[in-house]
């Protein structure tokens, strides 16, 4: 109808680039329900719960040559940390709620539409 009011002027060359890309930007919204249905693999937290768990557990180990004493505070702080960091990775696991996967009070609901609010 543009083409025949002549808001669009262009030949058949036109028309199919415009239909092409019509159909690209319809494929592409009908990919995103896929996409929010979609999960993270779990080797990925599994993952990242072998490397802090060995990590907080030879931390004490590591750390004791140089600080002595002050090694078992400090391994409480990077206790605190990287157990947020666990968290933080399981809530990446499913990123847009549809399941809660961490039952702690630290886990967190990422909201993808404030993050991309911010993001703009």
């Amino acid at each position: 109808q543009a083409n025949r009011a002549g808001a669009l002027v262009g030949g058949a060359g036109f028309e199919q680039a415009t239909l092409e890309k019509g159909l690209e930007l319809r494929g592409a919204c009908m990919s995103i329900p896929d996409e929010c249905a979609a999960r993270m693999p779990l080797a990925y937290v599994h993952l990242t719960q072998v490397l802090v768990d060995s990590l907080l557990l030879i931390a004490p180990f590591a750390l004791y040559p140089r600080l002595g004493i002050f090694s078992v505070p400090l391994t409480g702080i990077m206790t605190l940390f990287y157990r947020g960091l666990l968290e933080l990775s399981k809530s990446f696991l499913d990123p847009f709620g549809n399941r809660r996967v961490a039952l702690t009070p630290l886990s967190c609901e990422l909201s993808i539409a404030v993050l991309l609010g911010e993001s703009n």
